[in-house]
């Protein structure tokens, strides 16, 4: 979010799924790769005890016209096997149906968990910092240089991309 002071990093949660036939119901079709992408951002919040406030994209911008969320259009499915690339369609529209219409009170316990999470980190700050300073970044290299990818999207692989955690101060 270039238009605000917000630094963080990006998890990727991901799993294979298996697809059923919609009319046998549990007949398996094949299965399906789904990543989706949820970054921790931390944004200085004056108004706080803590120098910062915790927000999770998708879920904390779910509603949002002024942030909405990111990651929704990050969202990768691949199909496996012999399935077509339109049943993975399908399943990634379903899913960024299912995150954007998730219940408020759901919301709601997310942001109670990132409220927590923010304390958390907090009173792991030395006492004598009271803010993040501006030039604080925390950043993940790939080990090797990966071939294909294209800026804040995702690319499957089965074995994941390996990195190393800098802190730049």
């Amino acid at each position: 979010m270039p238009e605000r002071n917000v630094k963080g990093f990006a998890l990727i949660f991901a799993a294979t799924i298996d697809i059923l036939d919609p009319l046998a119901g549990l007949i398996p079709l094949g299965s399906a790769d789904v990543y989706v992408p949820i970054s921790l951002l931390f944004e200085p919040d004056p108004s706080s005890a803590a120098p910062f406030a915790v927000f999770a994209d998708p879920f904390s911008m779910i509603g949002s016209t002024a942030f909405p969320p990111d990651n929704l259009e990050r969202i990768l499915v691949v199909a496996r096997g012999i399935l077509p690339d339109q049943i993975a369609g399908t399943v990634r529209t379903a899913l960024v149906n299912a995150i954007s219409s998730m219940p408020q009170t759901d919301l709601d316990q997310i942001e109670e968990g990132l409220g927590l999470l923010a304390a958390v980190l907090d009173a792991t700050l030395p006492e004598d910092l009271d803010v993040v300073p501006d030039d604080y970044d925390v950043v993940l290299v790939p080990e090797t240089t990966p071939t294909g990818l294209v800026s804040n999207l995702l690319l499957p692989a089965a074995s994941g991309t390996s990195v190393r955690l800098f802190f730049l101060l």
